[in-house]
């Protein structure tokens, strides 16, 4: 993979999951507005810029089925996790409540 699409897809990412957005939010409930005219045109220009021998090696290996790993373990932890914090949420504005 030719490192300017890795580049770019690393900067897209480190952009979407940033703290704090870029753009200043002059109006009110459009706090989304960068991320919405910057990350998909952002990635899409990273995958365009992946050849397309490789790209088709990509989407050939993901869809075998028997070639997609499965970690029932990985996923049984996020989902307790999701859980837990469901939970604590729940208790906390409860107490805060009372």
């Amino acid at each position: 993979m030719p490192w300017p699409a890795k580049l770019l897809g690393a900067a897209v990412a480190a952009y979407a999951s940033g703290p704090a957005g870029r753009l200043p939010d002059f109006v009110r409930g459009s706090a989304a507005r960068d991320y919405v005219a910057f990350v998909p045109p952002g990635f899409a220009l990273a995958i365009r810029s992946t050849p397309d021998n490789i790209t088709d090696a990509c989407r050939a290996r993901t869809s075998d089925p028997k070639v997609r790993p499965t970690n029932w373990m990985a996923a049984a932890v996020i989902v307790a996790i999701g859980i837990a914090a469901i939970v604590l949420v729940t208790l906390a504005a409860r107490r805060v409540a009372a």
